[in-house]
């Protein structure tokens, strides 16, 4: 039994890691994804979630699991750009949240 990675429901797993109703989501999200970046190769990562009408969380995915490629501006080959950038707001957010736990430990905090 584990936790779904999509809607965090419980389920019993068969070694992946989403529900089965999100299984059949994946499969035609991915389709989706597929066909608009066949069309519109090199699209940011903005555009083919806009484009193809499909949440970030799918494009982060299949980008993790190396079903999509980002592309470096040299040409090369980088899957691990959106994932960067990704983090990096996450991490400018567990920042945030870390020096407010800070400031409530030394006596004063005012919620911003």
């Amino acid at each position: 039994m584990i936790n779904c990675a999509r809607c965090n429901r419980l389920f019993n797993s068969l070694g992946y890691d989403l529900c089965p109703e999100h299984v059949k989501e994946e499969d035609e999200v991915f389709r989706k994804v597929n066909e608009y970046l066949r069309k519109n190769p090199n699209s940011s990562p903005n555009e083919v979630s806009e484009g193809a009408q499909v949440d970030e969380f799918w494009i982060l995915r299949f980008i993790k699991q190396g079903r999509i490629k980002t592309v470096a501006s040299s040409g090369d080959i980088d899957r691990d750009a959106l994932l960067r950038h990704k983090l990096g707001k996450d991490l400018k957010k567990v920042a945030e949240d870390l020096k407010k736990e800070t400031d409530k430990k030394k006596g004063f905090y005012i919620d911003r």
